[in-house]
């Protein structure tokens, strides 16, 4: 009884939640007074023309979006504290720079591999400021969203009806789904994205804040592709280093960029076990929460 309970309340809290996400598709139509259409027929050479574009179209009313729907569901409707989404402010910027540099060193350590192996090749290094800081502050905004949406609001909801682990996995399972249809994609790099998944969670639950989350998840997706020059989950963007892979798509990652790549499995799964034995008493049996209201 108390799991069919559980699977009732979490189906309510997602509904809920999806509800308020998508009225807030209302507002793209606001934003599409900003963008020439004939610009976004192809999603993935409008990324490489103009962020600003994309930004406005897709990615500010989902993140307008995201954060109404983690406040209300968690903190309006079932009266939670911040903690329980992970939006206190303390520690804001140490923690968002803890992510940022965590994520620079794998991929530093990623790409001073592939490069030492001969697997890659540096054709020329361009700055193009316009598209650098571009790229930068949507994907800030991107990886906000998703963060949002997957480790604010669904990771803590099933960890807290459920337990901790199945939260972390279900949750790292729909991350994974979201990458399904992207260019590119295989079962490695779908691998990699649960894999990465369940460190982003597992950083979420070490620290219960969302800052190192936001800040692993967006200087991943800005660094692989606008400054070592892969492609982001499949898509090609503008990168200051304009590099080649020249090895074997299994160690590089081909045509979806590094997360593709056996070397990230590594990487990733080292990070996400090492992490969590830094506190594995954070992650046994339910989430517990501070609430006004008995769920």
């Amino acid at each position: 009884m108390d799991r069919l309970k559980a699977l009732g309340m979490s189906i309510v809290e997602v509904i809920l939640f999806i509800g308020i996400l998508g009225m807030c598709y209302v507002f793209v139509g606001a934003c599409l007074v900003f963008v020439d259409l004939a610009e976004v027929r192809d999603f993935d050479q409008q990324v490489v023309d103009d962020p600003y574009n994309m930004l406005m179209l897709i990615y500010l009313p989902v993140f307008i979006g995201s954060i109404m729907g983690v406040l209300i569901v968690h903190q309006v409707i079932f009266k939670r504290s911040f903690s329980f989404s992970g939006l206190t402010t303390h520690s804001f910027l140490s923690q968002f720079s803890k992510g940022t540099l965590w994520s620079a060193a794998l991929l530093t350590l990623g790409f001073g591999i592939l490069y030492m192996m001969g697997w890659i090749e540096i054709q020329s290094v361009k700055m193009n400021a316009y598209l650098f800081f571009g790229f930068m502050l949507l994907f800030f905004v991107q990886s906000t969203f998703e963060e949002l949406v997957i480790r604010s609001f669904l990771l803590p909801t099933l960890a807290h009806r459920f337990n901790i682990w199945i939260g972390l996995i279900i949750s790292s399972i729909v991350f994974a789904f979201l990458h399904f249809d992207n260019a590119n994609s295989s079962w490695l790099s779908l691998f990699n994205i649960f894999v990465a998944g369940m460190l982003l969670g597992i950083i979420y639950l070490r620290y219960m804040q969302i800052w190192a989350p936001i800040g692993l998840h967006m200087s991943w997706n800005f660094l692989q592709g606008n400054f070592y020059g892969f492609e982001v989950s499949g898509i090609d963007v503008y990168s200051y280093i304009d590099s080649v892979e020249v090895g074997p798509d299994i160690w590089t990652g081909g045509g979806f960029g590094f997360e593709g790549s056996i070397i990230a499995s590594i990487l990733l799964s080292l990070s996400s076990v090492w992490i969590w034995k830094q506190a594995p008493e954070n992650f046994k049996g339910k989430l517990l929460i501070s609430s006004k209201i008995n769920t």
